[in-house]
């Protein structure tokens, strides 16, 4: 599971446009507002690519789901 509010911060706090973060990712500027909204899943390949464009770590967005118990 992602979080997602920490994914709308980096990318604000990034200073890059959402629309070069999607082509970063070879995706659409769509396909990639569904997917930091939790409506669709990233592909491995694509959530690498997403924290490359942002310059952070793999598991930065990533919520362990036992903590949510």
């Amino acid at each position: 599971m992602l979080d997602y509010e920490k994914i709308h911060d980096a990318i604000r706090n990034s200073g890059i446009k959402f629309g070069e973060i999607a082509e970063a990712c070879g995706i659409s500027r769509h396909s990639l507002y569904k997917k930091v909204n939790g409506e669709r899943a990233f592909k491995l390949s694509e959530y690498e690519l997403f924290c490359k464009c942002l310059g952070v770590e793999i598991g930065e967005f990533v919520i362990d789901e036992t903590d949510l118990k």
